[in-house]
């Protein structure tokens, strides 16, 4: 996930591309991984988007 920057997930990007091209499904332990994951990014960002406001 480089290409976006969202560097450290490359654990969800092998479960995405084993899905997306068909070789398997991801279990319920790599759901929950890619939902901790992906709520921990969105609270990075909120706090990004904070300190962005305030240096305006």
């Amino acid at each position: 996930m480089n290409r976006i920057e969202m560097i450290g997930m490359d654990d969800i990007n092998f479960i995405y591309e084993r899905v997306r091209y068909g070789t398997g499904s991801w279990t319920a332990d790599e759901e929950e991984l890619i939902k901790q994951k992906i709520q921990h990014k969105k609270m990075e960002l909120k706090e990004i988007n904070k300190e962005l406001k305030k240096l305006k």
